[in-house]
């Protein structure tokens, strides 16, 4: 079979699992759709053609929609299964992507408001006290009647808002918010796997390795609490800007105002540091990971 995987990052991860991993003679490719957003290309339909299969995630941009999509693969007899976009912020109160150490990323806009207003030290207690129980709470419920709406109004044929709200509490889903974590990726392929009649190795489901390791933001320890997590993850990763160096949740904070002199404080206790480690957060070094783009619905 020959199937191709349309989409963000998330769809160049399940190209490359089901590559490495998909049992039996079969091609595999993919296609991000910012990448055809951002440079104003038109969907490829002629090379669709050469598909029995494509595996997507809803568009809703006019010029890139994908009922356009649905059109063809009907008219074509090829097989169309869609999945939601893979994004969940239920974690996250306050986040969004915007610049970061030079670059774009997942961040708290209000933690740089917070700690230019009160500092370092009050932000820290603040994260850790019942002040933003009401905002965490507020958060989660937009956020996962948002992954739902979503798979309602697409009537997505792959849904993942039962398993995440039956499993959040004791595996962490998302890295960042737009970052599945292994537990997740392994639900969603097994339901892609189910979908095209293509088994999927063992090998992969009994994985620890993230797909989308090297970036991880952290979660409010707050959050923990208030959510009922029987886990606590207040770490932070960038491995682009930073190769292994895991930054705890007050050297995060830090961050925010002085990272310069943090990372050069990092740099002389890592004596063993891997040469893609840079101590100049604004210098890009590459990394083999996939760590996603701007959400392209």
């Amino acid at each position: 079979m020959r199937v191709l995987f349309y989409g963000g990052c998330h769809a160049t991860v399940l190209r490359q699992v089901f590559t490495r991993y998909a049992t039996g003679a079969h091609y595999f490719d993919d296609i991000r759709n910012y990448w055809l957003i951002q440079s104003g290309a038109p969907f490829p339909y002629e090379q669709l053609s050469e598909f029995d299969a494509v595996v997507f995630s809803p568009v809703t941009r006019k010029e890139h929609s994908t009922e356009n999509l649905l059109d063809f693969c009907h008219d074509n007899a090829i097989s169309a299964i869609s999945y939601p976009w893979v994004q969940w912020q239920a974690l996250y109160p306050h986040s969004k992507k915007g610049p970061f150490l030079g670059g774009t990323s997942w961040l708290y806009d209000e933690l740089f408001q917070d700690i230019t207003a009160v500092g370092i030290d009050r932000t820290a207690e603040r994260s850790t006290g019942t002040d933003l129980d009401e905002v965490i709470r507020a958060n989660f419920d937009m956020s996962h009647a948002k992954l739902i709406e979503f798979e309602k109004r697409f009537d997505t044929d792959i849904r993942l808002s039962s398993f995440i709200r039956d499993n959040y509490k004791s595996t962490r889903m998302f890295l960042t918010p737009d970052h599945p974590t292994q537990a997740l990726y392994c639900h969603l392929v097994s339901k892609v796997s189910e979908k095209l009649g293509i088994e999927v190795s063992s090998d992969f489901y009994y994985s620890g390795v993230e797909p989308q390791r090297g970036v991880k933001l952290p979660i409010i320890p707050r959050v923990s609490d208030v959510l009922g997590l029987s886990y606590r993850d207040s770490d932070y990763e960038n491995a682009t800007a930073f190769g292994s160096t895991v930054f705890n949740w007050r050297d995060y904070l830090r961050l925010y105002t002085e990272p310069d002199a943090l990372v050069f404080e990092r740099t002389l206790l890592r004596k063993s540091a891997d040469e893609r480690f840079s101590p100049f957060p604004r210098r890009i070094y590459p990394t083999a990971f996939v760590t996603g783009m701007p959400r392209a619905v």
